[in-house]
C-alpha cells in the first residue's frame, strides 16, 4: 500500500527499488503525514526480525518489540513520541521542517476539480488531503500564512456594508467579496 508516494506496510512486500533511502526505515501506525520517498513499516505487522541493509530505525510511538529487535541487531534506533493532532489524526511530535513550495493558487481554487485542489494542497503541505474540505482548508491555511492583501471575510463584509449600505450574502465566497470590495471602493 502506498500513501502519496510513501511506502507503507510490511517492508517485505515492496521491491528494494521502491525503498528510499535504503539505509533508514520509519515504523509508524499513522496513516497521514507520510513523506514521499521514505521507507515506512507498520509496527503492528513487525515480524520480529530487522530488515536487512538498515543502519537507522525511527520508531514513532511505543513499540518496544521493534526497538528491542533493532537494538539487538546493533542498529541505531530513534524513538519519536506520538501525539494527537487536529482532526483526531496521529502525528509525530518531531517532524522534519518543510518549506511549502511557491504554488500559484488561483482565486477560483474552490471551484476547481477535486484532483487539482488535492494537488495544490499537496504542494503546500506534507499532509495528504483525504477529502475536498481538508484540501480547501489546507489551501486557505497556506493563503493565510502567506498573508493576504485583503482583510478577513467578515471584515470585507463589514467594509462593503459600510460603503454600499447593503450587507453581502452570508454565503458569498471570498472572490465575490473581494470583487464587491473593489467595486465599492471605486
Amino acid at each position: 500500500m502506498t500513501n502519496g508516494g510513501a511506502v507503507f506496510g510490511p517492508p517485505f512486500l515492496f521491491s528494494e527499488k521502491n525503498m528510499k533511502p535504503r539505509d533508514e526505515i520509519i515504523y509508524t501506525s499513522q496513516k497521514t503525514g507520510l513523506e514521499k520517498g521514505r521507507r515506512y513499516g507498520n509496527p503492528r505487522f513487525f515480524g520480529g526480525k530487522p530488515c536487512s541493509g538498515i543502519t537507522k530505525c525511527i520508531v514513532v510511538g511505543n513499540w518496544p518489540e521493534v526497538v528491542a529487535a533493532y537494538r539487538a541487531a546493533g542498529i541505531e534506533v530513534e524513538i519519536v513520541k506520538q501525539e494527537r493532532a487536529k482532526g483526531n489524526l496521529m502525528a509525530p511530535a518531531k517532524s522534519l521542517p518543510r518549506e511549502p513550495a511557491k504554488v500559484d493558487i488561483p482565486a477560483d481554487y474552490r471551484e476547481r476539480d477535486w484532483n487539482e485542489i488535492r494537488k495544490m494542497a499537496g504542494e503546500v503541505s506534507p499532509v495528504p488531503a483525504i477529502n475536498r474540505e481538508q484540501a480547501v482548508a489546507t489551501i486557505e491555511a497556506e493563503l493565510e500564512r502567506r498573508g493576504d492583501e485583503y482583510p478577513s471575510d467578515d471584515e470585507l463584509r463589514a467594509a462593503i456594508e459600510e460603503k454600499t449600505g447593503k450587507r453581502p450574502h452570508w454565503k458569498a465566497r471570498r472572490e465575490t467579496l473581494i470583487e464587491q470590495f473593489k467595486a465599492a471602493g471605486e
